[in-house]
């Protein structure tokens, strides 16, 4: 199977997690893109999706699905989303498609955090192959760069992107995840950060992983 292949593989599977006739919560990505086609094919009954990036909100009504806004939504009983890195502690990097900030708080008003992914994404060393996304304000963007060079970060400016919120991201290599929550809230404390994809406090609940024998499902260690 190729990669595609395999996450269709992995968002078929969470599909048995789904509650009939309940409001159900999605990140973004191709991952749950893949999602959302197997819920239409396999018409299960959902009230509505909270989605995160206008990408899914299309392919979403695309098949007839009611979006919902976090604002119409008091709390979500799952929240499914596919990730650029995890360890085996669950925790995450996001922010690859620029919606982690949403991502992050539509995860947190979700009872259950599941993730979906391929094999690929798991790593042992969180930070191998993606950085840290970090949305900024754009006045901020210089302030918030230099502080991750004080942390041994190598910032790279996301040239071209705005977020769907109207910020800038910030792209940040070679930072020090060995000590993940007390990174996060190091970022969450840096005045003019909006949000970023490392999900370490908030971590998923249970993580599917895609692979050539089928699926394997993973506990935080």
């Amino acid at each position: 199977m190729n990669q595609e292949m395999l996450k269709r593989q992995v968002a078929d599977a969470v599909t048995d997690f789904i509650t009939p006739g309940e409001i159900l919560g999605v990140g973004a990505g191709t991952t749950v893109h893949h999602l959302i086609e197997a819920i239409a094919e396999k018409s299960i009954h959902i009230k509505g999706l909270v989605v995160c990036s206008s990408e899914a909100k299309q392919l979403a009504q695309k098949h007839g699905f009611k979006v919902l806004t976090l604002a119409e939504v008091g709390q979500l009983e799952l929240y499914i989303d596919g990730t650029d890195e995890v360890n085996d502690a669950l925790c995450c990097l996001k922010g690859g498609g620029g919606a982690a900030t949403l991502e992050k708080i539509t995860a947190s008003i979700a009872s259950r955090f599941i993730c979906i992914a391929d094999e690929s994404k798991l790593v042992t060393r969180l930070g191998k192959n993606a950085p840290v996304a970090i949305e900024v304000l754009q006045e901020a963007r210089g302030s918030v760069a230099r502080a991750c060079i004080g942390l041994g970060g190598r910032p790279v400016y996301r040239e071209g992107f705005i977020t769907q919120h109207g910020h800038e991201i910030i792209d940040v290599y070679h930072l020090n995840l060995s000590e993940p929550i007390q990174l996060e809230t190091r970022l969450n404390n840096m005045p003019g950060v909006v949000g970023h994809g490392l999900f370490a406090v908030n971590r998923p609940d249970l993580l599917l992983l895609s692979n050539q024998s089928g699926i394997r499902t993973l506990k935080p260690n």
